[in-house]
């Protein structure tokens, strides 16, 4: 019996927005609260399962080719990853010097995960990347290292990627690295970010949005703007990891391994910052309060059912 596909897929890991989810729900139920921008709505209660989820965003061909779901596939490996590494921080209340390369990647892949993602795919590897590739390969020829029953291929071979049309089918040919090589603005960007911090909040609650890592700046008349790194000119980035804790990557700092508790100012500052980053979702743990250092418009709301 054939699995079935993943067509429903996250462009935010259902593992980050689980982590807000509702502690007093059944078991196996992952219920979160959130704001639709789209609709204008304000959920008390909505499935992880339709909160940043789009059909078929990651899939590269029509269902049933042999690498359609590859990307999806990674992603899910990667998610596994990811999910340790935080439940990892939060456990030791720091990041760790070995863990901090992780951290890194996490942020680079976070970030790289929103809804275009699937356009640049198509169009980019499956259009321009390719035809790039064809016109290269055949200025220089055939590698010297081919077979003769290759080489006799080789303007075959050419004429599929100059159509964008190349596929592999019985090895991975790492998409994914190449989607994620991003524009070099964010991970050269973040290379500058030294200060690792975990943020404890005992007494407010955290948000989270469909653009998760949020970039706040500090103005200062002679420091001016210390660079781009796609989402803001910024000192600090921040990455919620729960309702109680945040990741805090400062720019060019040792930042403190651990700080406990946030002036409320600061709390409803990047709560705000998230939910404006968003492209539509706003989450956030029903029950926590987190609505309450949330500066919501106004919206209709709409009621959860308990199953």
């Amino acid at each position: 019996m054939s699995q079935p596909k993943p067509k429903r897929q996250h462009y935010v890991p259902q593992w980050h927005l689980r982590r807000f989810r509702d502690p007093s729900a059944k078991t196996g139920q992952h219920y979160v609260a959130a704001y639709d921008r789209r609709s204008n709505t304000q959920h008390q209660r909505i499935a992880v399962t339709n909160v940043a989820v789009e059909a078929d965003i990651y899939t590269l061909e029509e269902p049933g080719q042999a690498d359609a779901y590859a990307i999806e596939s990674q992603l899910a490996e990667i998610d596994e990853r990811e999910n340790k590494l935080v439940s990892r921080i939060i456990a030791g209340c720091s990041v760790p010097n070995e863990d901090i390369p992780s951290v890194r990647a996490m942020l680079e892949s976070l970030h790289a995960r929103t809804r275009d993602l699937h356009q640049r795919i198509k169009h980019e590897y499956r259009g321009s990347i390719q035809r790039q590739l064809g016109e290269q390969m055949e200025e220089e020829g055939p590698p010297p290292d081919w077979p003769d029953e290759l080489r006799a291929r080789f303007p075959e071979y050419i004429e599929v990627l100059k159509r964008g049309e190349w596929r592999v089918e019985h090895e991975k040919d790492d998409l994914l690295a190449l989607q994620f090589r991003q524009d070099s603005a964010f991970p050269e960007g973040l290379a500058g970010f030294r200060g690792f911090t975990f943020v404890w909040l005992p007494d407010a609650a955290f948000v989270t949005s469909d653009n998760p890592i949020v970039a706040r700046r500090h103005a200062h008349p002679q420091w001016g703007p210390i660079m781009d790194i796609g989402l803001a000119n910024a000192f600090e980035l921040w990455l919620p990891l729960d309702p109680h804790h945040a990741l805090l990557v400062a720019h060019n700092a040792v930042a403190c391994p651990t700080l406990i508790g946030l002036p409320v100012s600061q709390v409803r500052d990047i709560n705000n910052a998230l939910m404006r980053a968003s492209d539509r979702w706003t989450i956030w743990q029903p029950g926590s309060a987190a609505d309450q250092f949330l500066d919501l418009p106004e919206t209709r709301a709409m009621r959860g059912r308990r199953r």
